[in-house]
């Protein structure tokens, strides 16, 4: 008796799973049914004789393939992310032109949609009875199954977040790293003398209160020669002028007005700029096309 009971686990053991995705139901119509995609289930689709059953994938797929077991007995059609099925009548053979309609267990078979996406697998039942509109007979019958993807729906909510986290970095305030400037002002040069000088290792940052000219930044070589340097109003602080130079010193020129600003702390290696920005957490990459 005992090897008996051995011999029945060891079968039990062997008999392989299979698992099935049944959609699940609108709220407001149970013919409406929602399943969520998952690449190693197969998706039950119930249909009756006479109805036809849409199903729909993620908007902006493609359905590139379908196949069957039983094609003969179904019937096939394809629009961008929707695939509408159908089961048909088949003929019987002969001259007599008699033809089988589609009969419950007999139209069984399975699907095979391949987009330009993902692969989907189906199990398509043939239910007994036809639209005769009794809700409780048809309540298993889908008219449309749709398919959810909460996995990517996740993955794009991470990606908008993170998106988010670093527009708020890059919105932040850079931190000062270096105070310690001087200037001189030329002979009526006062209206180009900022009010605040700093940088972050990396760019210079000018204050010019009550809605100044902007004046020409120019960088200071060692012999003394001026070059013009880029620079940028700081969007959420439209008095605030950002250059795009840490220098030992540099010249503001507007007209006949010259100021000269004096970095009193000078590094000539600056922070190191390996993510390509210095707001922490925040990563530049260049895309094609982007000039370094």
């Amino acid at each position: 008796m005992k090897r008996l009971y051995l011999t029945l686990a060891a079968v039990m053991v062997s008999v392989p799973a299979f698992a099935m995705d049944v959609p699940s139901s609108s709220r407001f119509d149970n013919r409406i049914q929602y399943v969520n995609y998952n690449a190693g289930d197969v998706v039950l689709v119930r249909a009756l004789p006479g109805l036809g059953v849409r199903i729909v994938f993620a908007p902006g797929e493609n359905i590139v393939d379908v196949g069957t077991g039983f094609l003969q007995g179904w019937e096939f059609r394809k629009s961008g992310n929707i695939l509408f099925l159908k089961p048909k009548s088949i003929k019987t053979g002969g001259n007599d032109g008699q033809v089988m309609a589609p009969e419950a267990g007999k139209w069984n078979t399975n699907l095979m949609v391949t987009t330009d996406q993902r692969l989907y697998d189906f199990d398509l039942q043939l239910l007994p009875g036809s639209n005769d509109g009794a809700p409780a007979r048809n309540q298993r019958v889908a008219y449309r199954v749709e398919f959810r993807y909460p996995a990517d729906e996740a993955r794009a909510k991470a990606r908008q977040a993170d998106k988010k986290a670093a527009e708020a970095r890059l919105a932040a305030k850079p931190a000062p790293m270096n105070w310690h400037y001087s200037m001189q002002v030329g002979k009526d040069s006062e209206a180009i003398a900022p009010s605040m000088a700093y940088d972050d290792g990396r760019f210079t940052y000018l204050r010019f209160p009550n809605n100044r000219d902007f004046p020409t930044v120019f960088l200071v070589a060692g012999d003394k020669s001026e070059s013009i340097v880029n620079a940028n109003v700081d969007p959420s602080a439209p008095d605030i002028l950002v250059v795009h130079r840490v220098a030992r010193e540099m010249v503001l020129r507007l007209g006949s007005a010259v100021v000269g600003i004096y970095n009193d702390s000078y590094n000539m290696d600056g922070v190191p700029t390996n993510t390509g920005t210095t707001v922490p957490g925040v990563e530049r990459v260049i895309k094609s096309g982007e000039v370094k």
